[in-house]
């Protein structure tokens, strides 16, 4: 966090959570799967609610105060999140272990904290920042600051809540350790937190903690001591911009029919492009032309795809833990061009499809068999130095998070957000399918973006 951006914000006071009762903890450590382990070298997990202020909140120390019971009761069923990563070292094969221990530490943590009196921020300053390219919204969460990763879960709380008074409003910034779970886990949670919040505890879906592995391999995944000492800090190139972009439920309809126009299949139901890969397969056009690159460029295009329904049986929602596998499709940049948006979403959509569960064990078992972490030289070394990686999701219910507020403003990311080529997908606030992207591009390529008028004509 900048020193300016420190000068913006005061911390007014900070409390440790613990579960409200004691939990009757199994006879074992909360295990890490082999992908919870790949995730101890990337940033903790940033997701921000922005609500106006309504008229019917008394103050916001009632609001901290109802936040600091809620989380306690939340916590008995995500105990976890209130401990710490723990570290075994194993000097005969140069190896360590790295698990969740639920009683170490002294809990979850809840901020409290407020515009200054010389730099009073508003709703709008929150909802405009995207637009002057400010890096402001980091300073509203926790462990915001650039360099904290997940293996620093060893130290730092595995989650935190942050609640900033702004003057006609409240941000609310969660942060999680990415190493417990995706992004389907952090929004369960913060889903479950406001109902309790609410009153409405015996509607919650419990979590189910229980870490899978290949068959013959774990619980104890080993990495070598070149892999866990490997993990150092997270940077952000200065030359990086994010940028809010906005699909109406309409524009996404368009996009769909134009990716499905050509789809001799398109009444098979598994044969029909969807919504979001008419979308991912707009962007990743889109992105390709405005960089204007060499015809035989490769051009990647990633989406982080959630693996539950695809297990047999299906996993429910509910199961916590790193549940994503990452689908590639790559194109020459000269057939990307020609071939256009019906072609693109066709190649999405056969990576969706092809996504089973034997694709999926094969993969646990490949990393169980050489456990490690992932880094941003490995992907660049793949990928190259901007593949467009699509991660979050359109179905979230994101907004249905009121905590006694009103329906939230906006969504917003944190410095996690921030990798060349990276595209956060989050349900936009009217519903019904309409969607918001936080796009993260090389300044160079999103002015030109921005200047594209084809892409700006389906942008509300």
């Amino acid at each position: 966090m900048s020193n300016e951006n420190n000068q913006k914000l005061k911390i007014i006071s900070q409390y440790f959570i613990k579960p409200k009762q004691n939990v009757k903890l199994p006879n074992h450590p909360h295990y890490l799967s082999a992908f919870d382990i790949l995730q101890l070298s990337t940033p903790y997990l940033h997701k921000g609610l922005l609500y106006a202020k309504p008229p019917s909140l008394s103050s916001i120390d009632s609001l901290i105060e109802n936040l600091k019971q809620s989380m306690s009761i939340a916590l008995v069923d995500f105990y976890p999140l209130a401990g710490l990563l723990s570290t075994v070292k194993y000097d005969a094969d140069q190896s360590s272990w790295v698990y969740v221990d639920p009683d170490k530490g002294p809990g979850a943590t809840l901020i409290h904290a407020s515009s200054t009196e010389e730099y009073k921020v508003t709703v709008n300053d929150i909802v405009t920042c995207y637009e002057n390219n400010s890096r402001f919204i980091w300073s509203f969460f926790d462990m915001g600051e650039l360099g904290v990763v997940n293996h620093d879960g060893h130290t730092r709380p595995l989650l935190s809540v942050q609640v900033t008074n702004l003057v006609d409003g409240v941000f609310i910034g969660f942060t999680m350790n990415h190493s417990l779970g995706d992004g389907t886990s952090i929004w369960h949670f913060i889903k479950v937190l406001s109902k309790v919040f609410m009153g409405q505890g015996d509607e919650i879906e419990k979590p189910i903690f229980k870490a899978m592995f290949a068959d013959g391999y774990g619980p104890v995944l080993k990495l070598p001591y070149s892999e866990s000492e490997s993990v150092t800090h997270f940077d952000v190139d200065p030359q990086l911009r994010v940028q809010v972009f906005h699909f109406s439920v309409r524009t996404i309809a368009m996009l769909k029919a134009q990716s499905n126009n050509n789809n001799n299949n398109n009444n098979n139901n598994n044969n029909r492009i969807s919504s979001f890969q008419a979308l991912a397969a707009f962007m990743w056009l889109s992105i390709a032309r405005v960089q204007n690159l060499p015809g035989e460029s490769d051009m990647h295009c990633c989406l982080i795809a959630d693996t539950r329904p695809r297990h047999d049986p299906p996993l429910p929602a509910t199961h916590f833990g790193n549940f994503v596998h990452l689908i590639s499709v790559t194109s020459k940049m000269n057939d990307l061009m020609k071939n256009g948006l019906c072609w693109a979403a066709t190649l999405l959509h056969q990576g969706v499809m092809g996504l089973d569960e034997k694709q999926i064990r094969a993969s646990m078992k490949e990393l169980a068999e050489s456990p490690k972490v992932s880094s941003p030289k490995k992907l660049r070394d793949v990928f190259g130095t901007c593949p467009i990686v699509f991660t979050g999701s359109m179905r979230f219910d994101a907004y249905g998070a009121e905590f006694g507020l009103g329906k939230a403003v906006m969504i917003r990311s944190g410095y996690s957000t921030w990798r060349n080529g990276k595209i956060v997908v989050d349900p936009g606030r009217e519903g019904d399918g309409s969607v918001d992207l936080q796009v993260c591009l090389l300044s160079e390529t999103m002015n030109a973006l921005e200047s594209d008028k084809e892409f700006m004509s389906y942008v509300s």
